[in-house]
């Protein structure tokens, strides 16, 4: 009966050790549950106030995105003014040359 008491007891010791595990993740999971329930209401919060920038910054970015779009004609107009620049940076460059030149002459 000995051996019979000492196993008892150490099942005992070994059920007790359990239920103090088990009240432990217990008061664990309501510590995470009521966590959780903060989280989430922070988190509609959020959605809700940065919703609302978010929104606006769409309808500001949608409003610069038509005054920005090209006017019809822009980018030839642009090109032939490059063009004409480069005629003139040329011609330009050419007269200084030949000042220089006549300069040099003289």
């Amino acid at each position: 009966m000995g051996v019979n008491m000492k196993n008892e007891e150490k099942i005992l010791i070994l059920l007790e050790q359990m239920q103090t595990d088990i009240s432990g993740l217990k008061e664990g999971q309501v510590r995470l549950e009521e966590e959780t329930a903060r989280i989430r209401q922070s988190v509609v919060r959020i959605e809700h106030e940065h919703g609302k920038k978010i929104d606006v910054l769409l309808d500001g970015y949608a409003a610069l995105s038509e005054k920005l779009e090209p006017l019809p004609g822009a980018f030839e107009a642009v090109e032939t003014l490059l063009s004409d620049m480069s005629m003139v940076k040329a011609v330009v460059t050419s007269h200084s040359k030949d000042i220089n030149a006549m300069k040099n002459a003289v």
